[in-house]
């Protein structure tokens, strides 16, 4: 239809000005379809003022432009191509005689089409913006201040206003010395910097343009209304893209605030169109003084007349239902990215009036019969369920209703399309039953979308993805990619667990096994997430993470290589180290690849560890030279590790990071006493690299809706431009530290397991991503700036070396030398330490008992490190694992853990008074233990002992049901508050622990073993 349009206006009619219009509106649908390859070489053109018709039969012969630099849909942004084409979308203006042809007006539309483009390419990349140094000259443009007139919206700084907006219109040069210079090299550039530059680059493009539209006459030109919306729109989507979501609801309000109370539409419209409903946001967006000032204004507007305004008339037919719903979803939008659960002042919660706009968007387009806007608005409602806290399956009722709406159309448009994927996806996640049957049908509408929009891809056998082959992708920036590779992800753990749950087959290798399957299925799911321009990394790790648990079942079935699934997983903890921060699944890739060296350390060892050859004792330091046969021995036993000691000592490797990551994640779950934060303020330059977000969760309760945008007839008095920045002076590390809980506590919630059938810890189940992303960058500030968060919260750093080069270790150590002796230091222990870990794998080969837990363990009994060690003191070593009863082992830690509160309240305050510290193996060291033996018959030491022996009874019973053996009548250890601890720690089914003690690890081993 817009190519008919045209044609028409172009080639027949030769009306420029219709024609510029029609190519504006031809940016805007290659924008919103994502060709953006098409939509740049277009706005080049045009703001060159190239193929424009004149009406004496040629072409507009502007001035001689540089060539057009062509963007690659196939390329990420980070291409230096694609570098140079965003920086020419950036920099150029409009010449001379361009601005002449196409007035003022087309030049500002023009302006907003170009920063919708920037936008949309903005988007696209899967991380917030990178904080930048307020204070910075090159980045000032982006601070928010609140003007006299309009509250809420950007000044641009002294002097450079007024510039940009005469060199808008006055014939500036192609580039101006200010704009986008980027050189990947030297600027060390990311895609988090390189999306806070175009960010701040389109607030500089939106500065003066807003100044237009607060010297215009809003209420009496259409056209002129118009603009001053889609201005108000695009600043709210950039400043929800900045994190500054009080903003963006501010800037939304305002466009909602000109639409509905405009004289224009008022005198145009028939029928309320804009007041079938009323809102607390509505009442309140314009107080009595100025609505008296609105009916005076509209009273001398002169009323245009249509026959001889065209313009005006489609201006105003344009400002219909459709745009208020657009503006009403702007508002919902920002509404739901604020997260004020722990804001520093108080207010009305930003939730609450979310659930009431949400509610009646619902209804108006229900009543306006618009079923996509309403799908929209259901998938906020749910994302609205996760930001407050509630249960997942929550939103089941909401998503059905998103699915039914969009079901069963034989034509969509391509957003409701994805909006259609994105709903059917994450209904799946809360169905137990026929949910792969959903998945094939959302890969199916996806695969068919992509065939329209010019992409070859295919579906093979049980749902793997088949790209086209080299080059690949004509478009990885269409947003049904990301979509596509998460379906395919859980499609592939639908069949793992098919696989599990199937009878064996005897042919294993064949292709069209089930596990085999499962494997091909989640490697196609990993290509195109890998392909999508967008690269969403956390995905990526959760897709590794299932694709490794299946390797490993492959493993144990048939001849599978053991070192490919321990990169598989290893790929997995390294993009979730430095991407998304998820121990959970950081701490489930350790055990997974501790199974696999478990695995292979049985099947190189047949015989029983306990019928090892026994290390012969030590002689005398003045008797080692006497002894003939001494260094033999001492050389048989300083030899190189065979395959199978690099296999245990691996193993222990892997528990023991395990312990560390779950370590990691029980202090982060008390982060504000543990990591050392104070009650002090935040210094100076921790607060100018405070990520946006942080800040406006914190500051403002609702959102900014609590203090009202008026419109631009506001006369109110000016607001002090420091106020925002003497209250981010107010923010403490506990402040910071509560949000940082409340967020983490959010994430767990929206990653929580609904069905059985779903794989728990995975950041891609979640309705939003964008809680992780900001877990992600506030991990990064915090390690930057609280030297405690660093030390306890953060994961090991991968044993990357001795993982992807096993025969590191398997070296002679004379050969070895000192061959990083200073890498992984918490890969030493100087001292008899024996970890535990609980698992409970989410895939295996064979059906096992799903009330059954695994139990990790690993006993070193001399002091060992994982990269300075010899073959004496691995064959030391005992490890293993234990299959034991889930609901036994809740029992014994509920048990444990009413005997260690037991034991803290009834114990003496002096034992019981000691200093705090940031470190739980520190803080292990400060738990109270029983005085010396003349004590011993005092009540609580008794009651104290007796609450241990019961509770070693049922631990023993835990670890050897059914045993004959005596009943214990007497603590097998030293019984204290500090072991009972200690014990709770171990048989916590969400962890584990490092436990020390001789007597204590002597008896556990016992019934490990």
């Amino acid at each position: 239809m817009l190519a008919l349009y045209l044609h028409f206006v172009g080639t027949v009619c030769r009306d420029p000005h219709l024609t510029i219009k029609g190519r504006i509106l031809k940016v805007k649908v290659l924008t919103e379809l994502g060709q953006y390859c098409q939509a740049m070489k277009e706005t080049s053109l045009m703001t060159q003022g190239e193929e424009i018709p004149l009406p004496h039969g040629c072409y507009s012969g502007m001035e001689k432009h540089a060539t057009i630099r062509k963007f690659f849909t196939n390329k990420s942004l980070m291409d230096s191509a694609n570098i140079q084409a965003l920086e020419d979308l950036v920099n150029r203006r409009l010449g001379t005689e361009a601005s002449v042809l196409y007035g003022s007006r087309l030049s500002r539309h023009l302006t907003l089409a170009r920063v919708q483009l920037i936008l949309a390419l903005s988007s696209t990349i899967h991380s917030l913006p990178e904080p930048q140094d307020i204070s910075d000259g090159a980045v000032r443009c982006s601070v928010v201040r609140r003007t006299s007139s309009t509250p809420g919206i950007p000044n641009s700084p002294p002097g450079e206003r007024d510039s940009d907006s005469d060199k808008s219109h006055s014939g500036s040069p192609t580039r101006e010395p200010k704009g986008l210079h980027l050189d990947p090299q030297k600027d060390k550039l990311t895609l988090s910097k390189f999306k806070a530059l175009l960010l701040r680059e389109v607030c500089r493009l939106l500065s003066p343009q807003l100044q237009l539209c607060l010297s215009s006459q809003l209420h009496s030109d259409p056209e002129e209304l118009e603009l001053a919306i889609d201005t108000y729109l695009l600043l709210s989507n950039l400043y929800l893209q900045q994190g500054k979501t009080a903003y963006s609801a501010d800037m939304a309000v305002s466009a909602m605030s000109l639409l509905q109370n405009s004289p224009i539409i008022l005198r145009g419209s028939p029928s309320p169109v804009h007041r079938p409903l009323s809102s607390s946001l509505r009442r309140q967006s314009r107080p009595k003084s100025e609505q008296g000032g609105m009916r005076e204004a509209e009273h001398h507007a002169p009323s245009p007349q249509p026959g001889d305004c065209p313009q005006a008339v489609e201006a105003r037919e344009r400002m219909d239902r459709a745009l208020w719903l657009r503006c009403r979803l702007a508002v919902v939008r920002s509404l739901v990215a604020h997260i004020p659960g722990t804001a520093i002042y108080p207010g009305m919660d930003s939730s609450v009036e979310a659930t009431q706009l949400l509610k009646e968007g619902l209804q108006e387009a229900e009543v306006w019969g618009d079923p996509d806007t309403r799908a929209l608005f259901l998938l906020q409602g749910a994302r609205l369920d996760t930001h407050s806290g509630l249960p997942r399956e929550n939103s089941t009722s909401l998503l059905q209703e998103a699915v039914n709406l969009l079901s069963g159309h034989s034509c969509l448009p391509p957003g409701s399309s994805v909006t259609l994927a994105q709903a059917t996806l994450l209904l799946s996640d809360l169905r137990g039953t026929g949910s792969q049957a959903l998945h094939l049908l959302t890969q199916k509408l996806l695969q068919q979308q992509l065939c329209v929009l010019g992409e070859s891809v295919s579906l093979g056998e049980r749902g793997r993805v088949i790209l086209p082959p080299a080059p690949g992708l004509s478009n990885i920036y269409l947003p049904h990619l990301p979509l596509l590779a998460k379906v395919t992800m859980r499609l592939g753990h639908c069949l793992a667990v098919q696989a599990m749950t199937s009878a064996p087959s005897s042919s294993l290798s064949t292709p069209s096994h089930p596990w085999q399957c499962a494997q091909e299925v989640l490697q196609s799911a990993l290509l195109v997430s890998q392909a999508c321009a967008t690269r969403d990394r956390q995905l990526e790790a959760d897709i590794l993470y299932c694709k490794g648990m299946v390797e490993r079942c492959l493993m144990s079935l048939s001849d599978f290589q053991p070192q490919t699934v321990a990169l598989t997983l290893l790929e997995s903890i390294n993009i979730s180290l430095s991407q998304s921060h998820n121990l959970q699944l950081i701490r489930k890739c350790y055990l997974e690849m501790a199974l696999v060296y478990l695995h292979q350390w049985e099947q190189s060892s047949p015989a029983p560890q306990d019928q090892q050859n026994p290390v012969p004792p030590s002689p005398p330091k003045n008797a080692i030279l006497k002894h003939p046969g001494w260094k033999r021995i001492r050389t048989t036993l300083n030899r190189g590790l065979t395959p199978g000691e690099a296999y245990l000592l691996l193993y222990w490797v892997s528990v023991r990071a395990a312990t560390k990551a779950s370590e990691a994640m029980s202090t982060c779950s008390q982060l504000c006493g543990s990591t050392g934060a104070k009650g002090g303020h935040l210094p100076l330059i921790s607060l100018k690299l405070l990520p946006e977000f942080a800040s406006n969760d914190l500051l403002n309760p609702c959102g900014g809706i609590d203090v009202m945008v008026r419109t631009v007839s506001s006369s109110s008095p000016e607001i002090d431009p420091g106020l925002s920045s003497r209250k981010r002076s107010q923010l403490t590390w506990v402040h910071l530290s509560r949000y940082y809980k409340h967020l983490f506590n959010l994430q767990h919630i929206a990653m929580h397991p609904v069905v059985p059938q779903c794989v728990e810890g995975l950041v891609s189940q979640s309705e939003d991503s964008s809680l992780a992303l900001r877990l992600v960058q506030l991990q990064t500030f915090f390690c930057s700036h609280m030297v405690g968060y660093r030390e306890s919260c953060c994961a090991p750093e991968p044993p990357t070396e001795i993982i992807m080069q096993p025969q590191i270790i398997q070296m002679c150590p004379t050969v070895r030398g000192t061959m990083g002796a200073q890498m992984y230091p918490w890969s030493f222990a100087d001292r008899k330490q024996l970890c535990i870990q609980w698992h409970r794998p989410a895939l295996s080969p064979t059906q096992e008992d799903t009330d059954t837990v695994m139990l990790l363990f690993g006993l070193n009994k001399v002091p060992l490190s994982a990269m300075r060690t010899t073959a004496c003191i691995v064959i030391e070593l005992q490890c293993g694992q234990k299959l034991v009863s889930m609901a036994k082992l809740c029992a014994v830690h509920a048990q444990l853990a009413s005997a260690c509160v037991g034991g803290n309240v009834s114990s003496p305050p002096a034992a019981s008074s000691a200093p705090s510290s940031p470190r739980p193996k520190m803080e292990r060291q400060r738990r109270t233990k029983i005085p010396d033996k003349a004590a011993t018959s005092s009540p609580h030491i008794q009651m104290l002992q007796e609450q241990t022996r019961c509770c070693c009874a049922a631990i023993k019973d835990l670890l050897q049901p059914g045993s004959e053996a005596a009943v214990l009548t007497e603590v097998p250890f030293e019984a204290s508050l500090h072991s009972l601890c200690d014990l709770e720690r171990c048989f916590n089914p969400a962890s584990g622990a490092i436990v020390e003690g001789n007597t204590l690890i002597t008896w556990l081993i016992s019934l490990l073993v």
